[in-house]
């Protein structure tokens, strides 16, 4: 249940940093660098959640 749902944020985050990675290629301000840092910041996060609780279950179904 738990690895379902930080799959589905990690699947949400995602997609709303390319969204914004999207946004940011069309914007000419200085707001596309700061959109570019924050969407490579959150999807490496979400990575990270991810493989965290990827490593909490193979953990917990090896006992």
């Amino acid at each position: 249940m738990k690895d379902k749902k930080v799959q589905l944020f990690a699947t949400i985050v995602f997609i709303m940093n390319l969204l914004l990675a999207i946004l940011s290629l069309f914007d000419t301000s200085i707001f596309k660098h700061v959109f570019l840092i924050v969407s490579y910041l959150a999807i490496m996060f979400a990575f990270l959640i991810y493989i965290v609780a990827k490593y909490i279950q193979s953990r917990n179904n090896g006992r």
